[in-house]
Formats: structure tokens, sequence, C-alpha cells
């Protein structure tokens, strides 16, 4: 059963390599586009960074330091130059006498490809019926084989040999669409932290009535006592109070009051719960409340 298995994995990759070379060499290959699309979104909407070279006199390295600014579009006669510029990674060179080296965009792409390729593998039908296990064996050995039969360079030859500020302005509207999206992300993501902060320094003043008459450091003596408290809080903020407490312990209030052993233990027992703040959270806060007085 096993060898029936393995043999239909391997013909599969047969079936799925080909397809994919096929694909490669069609007008239009939405591959190709999804790698140009990458270019343009780097080129328009990251900053170039510079080369630094450092001699420690025992090795030689190079890093990467960002400019803070954008690249110069017109700099690059092809895709190839503007894929020498640093990445801003180090890698080691695992080379006598050389420490690091700055990382180029090249490597970049190539990361690029595999991400492409990996997605356009669990798309097919094929291997969307197989099981996970299967499915895991089937990704692993089309990664082998892609590099096997030089797949990856039928991608990117030609994507670094096509003129660069063509590729670019082919794919603005694309680049526009992405770095629109990552502004929303992050308007988002600093709301939240924002009302986190806000939500952790509330539930931090209940926990204070709580906490009137005890220690203000909470040591590993103290720990047990701390247990009893949050368990208190969380019982005083309804339904939403494990979720509170859970982002209390890993808030700048708790830190303040607790040792890292004791914080530790307790980000164990309350695990973090990732969720949109539900309006009952800023109900169970609101005051005047009607919870629990200090003792």
């Amino acid at each position: 059963m096993e060898n029936a298995v393995d043999n239909s994995i391997s013909d599969l990759v047969a079936l799925l390599v080909e397809r994919l070379r096929n694909i490669h060499h069609i007008p239009g290959n939405p591959l190709m586009g999804a790698l140009e699309a990458w270019v343009a979104d780097t080129a328009l909407n990251t900053y170039r960074y510079v080369v630094r070279h450092e001699n420690s006199g025992y090795d030689y390295s190079t890093s990467a330091e960002s400019t803070r600014e954008g690249y110069d579009l017109s700099k690059y006669q092809t895709v190839n130059e503007f894929l020498e510029e640093p990445n801003g990674d180090t890698v080691a060179t695992y080379v006598s006498g050389s420490g690091l080296r700055a990382a180029r965009l090249d490597e970049s792409l190539d990361d690029e490809v595999r991400n492409v390729h990996h997605k356009w593998i669990i798309s097919q039908p094929e291997v969307m019926a197989l099981d996970p296990d299967a499915r895991d064996v089937l990704c692993w050995e089309m990664s082998d084989a892609i590099v096997y039969e030089s797949l990856e360079h039928e991608l990117t030859e030609p994507l670094k040999a096509q003129p660069f500020i063509d590729v670019v302005n082919r794919h603005r509207a694309e680049a526009e669409r992405r770095e629109a999206e990552r502004e929303t992300r992050r308007q988002i993501a600093a709301e939240r932290a924002r009302r986190s902060a806000e939500l952790a320094e509330r539930t931090y003043a209940r926990f204070r009535l709580l906490n009137a008459q005890g220690p203000t450091k909470f040591e590993s003596p103290q720990r047990k006592r701390l247990e009893q408290l949050l368990q208190r809080l969380e019982a005083s903020l309804g339904d939403e109070g494990r979720a509170m407490v859970a982002a209390f312990v890993r808030s700048s209030p708790f830190e303040r009051i607790t040792s890292n052993s004791v914080r530790e233990r307790l980000k164990a027992k309350y695990p973090e719960i990732r969720a949109d703040t539900p309006p009952a959270i800023d109900e169970a806060l609101a005051e005047p409340h009607s919870g629990p007085t200090a003792r």
C-alpha cells in the first residue's frame, strides 16, 4: 500500500513538473506576472540600502544600512541591475577570513520564486484532493524536482533580462494597491495597540482596587496571592474577563509589578487570545462600574 502511495506521488510530481514547465512558456504567464509585480512593489515601496564594509582585524564583513530613501528608478537598465542592490539582510559566508556579507535582492527573488511556485502547487486540483500528510510529501518532492529541473531559472532568467522601468510601469497600479493595503493594516495595528494599552491601564486600575492592601511587587513568594487576584479580576470583567486578563499579563503595567519568573508562569496560565476587542470589553470597564471593591 505504501509503495502504491509513493508511486502515486511520483506520478503526480511528474505531471505537475510538466504542467509547470508549460505554464512558464505561455504568453502572459501568471507566475511571471506575480514576480514582476514583486519587483515593482519592492522598487516603489521599500527603502534602498547601501553596503557598509567592516574590517575587525581578524575577518572582513559587509552589512547593509537603510538610506531611508526610495530607489532612483532611472539608475537601472535591466531588472538584473536592480536585483544587485542589497536587501537589508546579512548572511554568514562560512569562509575563513570573511564573516558576514550583505545579502542582495536577487536572493529575495529566489525566496519569492519559491513562494510563487508553492502557491501554484497547492492550488492544483490534484494536490487539493490529497490528505494533509500526502500533500506535505508532494510539496517536498516538488521542491526538489523544481530545483533538479531548473524550473526556477525558467522564470528568473527572462525576468532579469527585462527592461527595469517597463516592469515597474506595467505593475505600478498593483504596487500602489499593495502599499495601500499595507497602510491599512498598519493603521489597524496601531489602533489595536493603542486600545490594548488603554485597556491594560484600565484593567490595572481595576486590579489596584482589588489589591489595595496587598504588595506592590509580586515575586515568587507572592505568586499564589497574585493568581487569586487575577481570578477575581477575571470574574469581575464578565464574559471577556479571561481575554482581558491574558492581555493584562502581557502589558507594561503588569511588567512593572511582577518579576520575570512570575510573569512567564502567568503568561503560560493565560494564553494570548488574538481577536478584535469586542464592545463588551468597553462595557465591562465602563465607569461607574458595579464590580468588586477593594478589601
